[in-house]
């Protein structure tokens, strides 16, 4: 079976949401590092040619990050990690034909893009009409929904976590107007872009909730 990234992705978000949860007497700093380490642990034991390229790619970030590393920065940067895992496993696989899996990893590696089902649907070699119902039997949900789910929770993120204007984050997640992107996000929230932000601003740089086993990201092996 092929390896699940996009539960891979899931995971990442949940510890670095708990790293970033108000605890006293704990480090942001530490969740952080020790989720480096848990995907630096996956790579020696499942990719052990990535594993000096992983290690020189984390000292880089860490050296950019300083003391302070954001949520949103901390996000991106592990998922190059897992990215970086992943396709150095599948690079040694032999080619096979794309499967609904792989293109739950696809949305999963680029939760901003806007993926229509034809497109989908093309690159599997299906009709769009079949990979609709095999989407909806397989996750409970239709594919363009399943899609905006994804992108909109990649804004709340960047709402909640960055500074930056609305406008660039609409752009950002490939809403080509911010008055559909707002609409579309009171939908799902009941808040508009901008109450979200002032209600779930996080820019205090919260502690570490706990440890990180490696055991966690056991969806990228094989």
């Amino acid at each position: 079976m092929a390896e699940d990234f996009a539960g891979t992705v899931a995971e990442i978000s949940v510890q670095l949401q708990a790293a970033f949860d108000p605890v006293p007497g704990t480090d942001v700093l530490e969740g952080v590092q020790a989720l480096d380490e848990a995907l630096l642990a996956v790579a020696r034991d499942i990719a052990p040619r990535l594993a000096p390229h992983l290690e020189e790619t984390i000292v880089q970030h860490r050296r950019g990050a300083g003391a302070h590393p954001g949520r949103y920065t901390s996000q991106l940067h592990a998922e190059r990690l897992a990215t970086l895992i992943l396709d150095e496993v599948l690079r040694t696989r032999p080619q096979r034909q794309h499967n609904l899996r792989d293109l739950i990893n696809d949305i999963a590696r680029n939760p901003a893009r806007a993926l229509s089902l034809t497109e989908a649907a093309r690159k599997l070699h299906w009709s769009p009409g079949h990979l609709s119902k095999l989407f909806k039997s397989v996750t409970g949900d239709t594919f363009v929904s399943y899609v905006m789910s994804r992108r909109l929770e990649r804004a709340e993120l960047m709402l909640a976590s960055t500074q930056m204007p609305v406008g660039e984050i609409a752009t950002t997640l490939d809403f080509s107007q911010v008055n559909y992107f707002s609409r579309v996000f009171r939908s799902r929230t009941g808040m508009s872009p901008s109450e979200y932000r002032r209600q779930h601003s996080s820019f205090d740089r919260r502690p570490l909730h706990e440890a990180i086993p490696t055991g966690h990201f056991s969806r990228l092996r094989a």
